[in-house]
């Protein structure tokens, strides 16, 4: 298994801290690029690299609609690489990323088998259809969140 692909129809939320129930974010280096998050009635821009109390932050929050998202989590203390293939996050010392697409395609990819098992319960819990990624379904060809 690649990752999951979860289908969302849950609106506004919150997705990300359902996502992440159990699961150790402070163990990575996040970093956010493309991202539309709404709270109310403004965008809630990220900082491209988001330190644990911004992330601590965002997770914390409510009510919520992610449009769009890309979310790396890369290992502590490593150099952040854009990552645009799948064969560059193989390759990197990204561990983890989130795609988020039109507040209702979520992608998980991650190294980890038990981190990607963790993602896939809580996907089960909050997520209207959830699919296994494999090499013969998964045909994303970029790392984009659209």
């Amino acid at each position: 298994m690649l990752g999951i692909k979860i289908e969302y129809l849950g609106g506004y939320g919150a997705i990300l801290r359902d996502l992440f129930q159990d699961i150790p974010w402070e163990n990575y280096d996040w970093y956010s690029s493309s991202d539309e998050i709404i709270e109310g009635d403004k965008n809630l821009y990220l900082p491209s690299h988001l330190t644990s109390a911004h992330f601590s932050k965002l997770l914390g929050k409510d009510d919520y609609l992610v449009v769009f998202s890309k979310l790396e989590g890369m290992k502590k203390g490593a150099k952040y690489v854009d990552i645009k293939t799948y064969n560059q996050f193989l390759k990197s010392e990204c561990e983890v990323i989130i795609l988020i697409t039109d507040s209702i395609d979520i992608d998980i990819y991650a190294k980890e088998e038990m981190l990607l098992k963790k993602f896939l319960d809580n996907a089960r819990k909050i997520g209207d259809k959830v699919l296994p990624l494999t090499i013969e379904s998964d045909i994303r060809t970029e790392m984009k969140a659209f």
